[in-house]
């Protein structure tokens, strides 16, 4: 028997009255712990100062049989991998284009966005699904200053006010990634972008891609919801638009560390679930779906018409029947696992002054990838291969030992708490002419009701979008269920709409 025994079978166990183990304990039990050793932490920070980023990508990316010797023919795919140079650095890229003829003819593009911190081959097991379609090119991209892309400074200091401050780190994301665009020929593309990425794509959207995207995919965006921290409140002021030319009139916000701290408290997300969104079943208890769900990952209540108002919102803006049935199941689904984010206010200053996971992360030196480790093996249970979550790790810990560039959007986007200085929710409705797609985790730490408000808000202005939830996933959904992941994400692509 292996002697990482199989989830089925702890599963099984719990059922007949033994505890429950994780993936975790269950390595522990057969390794003295996960097999990420000091030694291995060691190895990993002194290859940092050779940057090999690149080799340890490969490494993980090498677990899939497309990347491994003939696989590309056998699967009818062509890999390339590339850094595309973009003002005086490159954006690093991996395109798998599909050989077969699509059924249409046309060319299809679907570019893949990480989140913050993340990079590329985080989407290691969607790569084979989301390169299926015939005729398409599917390109994983890691943002600038992050992944295996170029770190340049990042532009803290010299902003007029926070305004411009907020809109000059959403310009090095997205004027950069415009340059690659028109560097690499794509005309038009279906953009599917998680968490940070969701809500720098639809900055995105917003200053150069409404004659670019076709359809945007947001999973698990940050940024959605409106909160005390939104700076259309905090000024007066018009706001100057998605160019930057805003006004001086708006001046300077005084930061207010006992004020950030109650407004992370009250509102913000808790960042902690980070380790723990996809342990509901252990942690919580949460209850099981009834016979109303038909086993194919979602959970259906339908109206007449036979749409799935649990997880959808359809392009006509319907809504949830106003029954308490109906009202109950709807709660059970969008039930937001996450108490209210304590941040101390010494956290509170150090967000503000723009310090980052990765920053502490570094303070470990030679220890760091075992720091890595504990967030890695954890979090990332779902991932049934201990040569694959070894791999896994060794790549983020070299990400994250890398030169800071990136990462330090953070206290410019972002206000502590998670909460978006220019939020979504005011920006995308009355302005977005594309079909979206929202996509959530089952326990997800993010905001799941403001994504929920959005796709309505969208609706109402005549917009077309959809919401989905994704059962047995958290934050990280595309790692945690990646099969019923694709399966939203390949039928929306395929799905024919237009708003123009």
């Amino acid at each position: 028997m292996s002697k990482v025994q199989n989830r089925e079978t702890a599963e099984e166990d719990n059922r007949g009255g033994r505890k429950q183990q994780t993936l975790a304990d269950e390595i522990g039990e057969a390794y003295g712990g996960h097999s990420f050793t000091i030694w291995d932490s060691l190895r990993v920070y002194l290859s940092s100062f050779r940057d090999q980023r690149k080799e340890y990508e490969r490494k993980l990316l090498n677990h899939l049989p497309l990347f491994q010797g003939e696989g590309q023919h056998v699967y009818g795919r062509e890999v390339e991998v590339l850094d595309v140079e973009v003002s005086g650095s490159y954006i690093h890229e991996v395109c798998i284009r599909n050989t077969e003829v699509s059924c249409d003819g046309d060319k299809l593009d679907i570019v893949l966005v990480h989140g913050y911190g993340a990079a590329l081959g985080f989407f290691y097991k969607n790569i084979e699904a989301l390169s299926s379609i015939g005729g398409s090119s599917l390109h994983l991209v890691d943002m600038l200053g992050f992944g295996c892309s170029g770190r340049p400074a990042f532009p803290i200091e010299d902003c007029r006010n926070d305004m411009d401050r907020v809109l000059r780190a959403e310009s090095f994301f997205v004027d950069s990634f415009e340059e690659w665009r028109r560097k690499r020929g794509v005309t038009k593309c279906v953009v599917i972008a998680h968490s940070l990425g969701g809500y720098l794509m639809s900055a995105y959207y917003l200053k150069f891609g409404r004659e670019v995207v076709e359809k945007l995919i947001l999973v698990s965006p940050v940024g959605v919801e409106d909160s005390e921290a939104s700076l259309f409140r905090k000024y007066k002021c018009g706001y100057g638009g998605e160019d930057g030319d805003d006004s001086d009139d708006c001046g300077h916000f005084e930061y207010n560390v006992d004020k950030d701290y109650r407004i992370a408290k009250e509102q913000g997300v808790d960042l902690s679930k980070e380790l723990t969104d996809h342990l509901h079943e252990q942690e919580w208890g949460v209850k099981d779906y009834d016979d109303e769900d038909d086993g194919d990952g979602e959970d259906k209540i339908e109206d007449d018409d036979g749409v799935s108002l649990m997880s959808v919102i359809t392009h006509d803006g319907d809504a949830v029947d106003d029954t308490e049935m109906r009202r109950t199941r709807v709660e059970q689904v969008m039930r937001q696992l996450k108490t209210r984010v304590v941040p101390g206010k010494i956290l509170t200053r150090l967000w503000e002054r723009h310090y980052t996971p990765m920053d502490i992360v570094r303070l470990f030196g030679p220890l760091s990838g075992s720091v890595v480790a504990i967030w890695v093996y954890n979090r990332f249970q779902r991932v049934h291969s201990e040569p694959e979550l070894f791999d896994l790790c060794n790549y983020t810990t070299s990400l994250f030992l890398s030169r800071g560039a990136g990462e330090y959007a953070l206290g410019s986007l972002l206000a502590p708490g998670s909460l978006a200085r220019l939020p979504l929710c005011e920006r995308l409705p009355s302005q977005i002419r594309v079909p979206v797609l929202l996509l959530y985790g089952e326990e997800d730490w993010m905001d799941k009701m403001a994504g929920y408000k959005l796709a309505q808000d969208i609706n109402t202005y005549g917009g077309q979008a959809k919401y989905r939830v994704v059962r047995n996933g958290g934050h990280h959904l595309y790692v945690d269920n990646p099969d019923e992941f694709a399966k939203q994400v390949v039928q929306f692509i395929r799905e024919r709409g237009s708003l123009e």
